[in-house]
């Protein structure tokens, strides 16, 4: 029986999953303290780390049947919280300095301008951004958000809102579907194809925008 020939993107994953990089994060996520580490990796990337979480969590939820869905969604979005009230409070720490830089690089009326709409949008923004980074990018608006003062607790509703759905989805899928959905994306060149711009683009937006 012909054995079946895989696709260039099977052939790269094959590699991928063959790299010492790959391999460690599977050994630790595949690990007793994987679940402490799928939290830390979750808290550091508010940080601009640009960690796929999303397929991370979708692979840990495939692995580790034992954890129900809801109570690993609700705890990587608990972690991403963390990382990024960290990131509001640091803004919240560097008003001053901050204001004073962006104030002499757009002017003092267009910085009200700004103000003025993070504070009354925060709600809005706070949640398409948690949900999806648009239109403006999670980090640099929990940033923004706290250098304007914005309402934290908005801020926290909102967020919470919109991570628990992206995240829950995640796990869902993960869960539901496993390595078997990978696999039937892979052996589809064309839809492989157009998955790798489509996250090549959402990498390039949340690294430069």
């Amino acid at each position: 029986m012909t054995e079946e020939k895989k696709t260039i993107f099977e052939e790269s994953f094959d590699e991928i999953k063959s790299s010492p990089l790959y391999q460690w994060f599977d050994r630790t996520l595949d690990s007793s303290y994987g679940l402490f580490a799928l939290c830390v990796f979750v808290f550091f990337d508010a940080f601009l780390l640009v960690i796929p979480m999303e397929l991370l969590l979708a692979g840990y939820a495939a692995k580790k049947r034992d954890i129900s869905v809801a109570f690993l969604t609700f705890l990587v979005t608990a972690s991403s919280f963390l990382g990024y009230a960290c990131l509001y409070w640091f803004g919240t720490l560097t008003r001053m300095g901050t204001e004073t830089y962006l104030s002499n690089l757009f002017g003092p009326q267009t910085l009200a301008e700004i103000g003025t709409l993070v504070e009354k949008s925060v709600g809005y923004f706070g949640f398409t951004s948690a949900l999806a980074s648009v239109p403006v990018p999670l980090s640099p608006f929990a940033f923004g958000a706290g250098v304007f003062a914005a309402p934290f607790l908005v801020f926290a509703a909102a967020f919470m809102a919109g991570r628990l759905f992206r995240y829950g989805v995640s796990a869902w899928v993960g869960r539901k579907y496993g390595e078997a959905m990978l696999g039937a994306v892979l052996k589809n060149v064309a839809l492989a194809a157009f998955v790798l711009m489509v996250l090549s683009i959402f990498m390039l937006y949340r690294m430069f925008l």
